[in-house]
């Protein structure tokens, strides 16, 4: 589904700034991926380049087989900040995508359904200043599976809710991708969320993946209870370290 090759990523400035440089890794279709690392090391940038916003500079990302040269139909982004409309409902907020695209006529009992899913739909007239931080988060999830996308991009979605309310928003997210309908790509500084939802995990160090683990067990029910689980958080709270990072250069 996803291959990236010897992908370079610069902003402009004397000399380029370098966001990324040399990242390869391939996924399959289907698969859950989460990228982790310090701060400012290019997972926003990789992200970025996965949904065709930012020209590389050389290398190339695939996506279904075909070169990103631009953001893609079937491509849907969730952002930090949720990205909700505050004088829209939470109905024409889930449905703005496919009003856009001008698909809302025949896309309006999807919205329904996920809505109803959600546990939204008795919330549907409402704003966005008259729901909680975890609602707001399922509107931004139903907008984005509303396009019916077969790629789901997410940047740290989750970073602003309370502990109990992200847990929960994990397990909503599982449940989805449990279906292998969709390919997913969660940038996160939580390695905890990583360790759950990525089946695979893409460590960065600055502008280069340093290790990319596999992890059968991600988004199974019960998987935080297992030692296998907390073995590797462990194990990514290690590679994540400094001195560690520098061993994969």
């Amino acid at each position: 589904m996803i291959e990236v090759r010897d992908l370079r990523v610069e902003y402009p400035g004397r000399p380029p700034a370098v966001a990324l440089a040399g990242v390869s890794f391939s996924l399959p279709r289907g698969t859950a991926c989460a990228i982790i690392g310090p701060s400012g090391c290019g997972k926003t940038t990789l992200l970025h380049a996965l949904a065709g916003l930012v020209t590389p500079a050389a290398g190339e990302v695939r996506v279904g087989g075909e070169v990103v040269r631009g953001p893609r139909e079937r491509t849907a982004v969730i952002l930090q900040d949720w990205g909700l409309f505050p004088w829209k409902t939470v109905w024409a907020n889930a449905a703005l995508g496919l009003e856009i695209r001008g698909r809302l006529r025949a896309g309006r009992a999807r919205v329904e359904g996920l809505l109803r899913e959600m546990g939204l739909w008795e919330l549907r007239h409402r704003f966005p200043a008259q729901l909680s931080g975890g609602q707001r988060q399922r509107v931004a999830i139903a907008r984005a599976l509303a396009l019916e996308p077969d790629l789901l991009l997410m940047d740290e979605p989750f970073s602003s809710l309370d502990a109990l309310t992200r847990e929960a928003m994990q397990e909503l997210v599982a449940g989805i991708l449990r279906r292998g309908e969709i390919t997913a790509v969660l940038v996160t500084h939580d390695i905890a969320e990583a360790a759950f939802l990525g089946q695979q995990i893409l460590v960065m160090a600055p502008g280069r993946i340093s290790w990319q683990v596999s992890n059968p067990g991600a988004m199974e029910p019960g998987y935080r209870a297992t030692g296998q689980f907390l073995d590797l958080c462990t194990r990514l709270r290690e590679l994540c370290r400094p001195e560690v990072m520098a061993r994969s250069a």
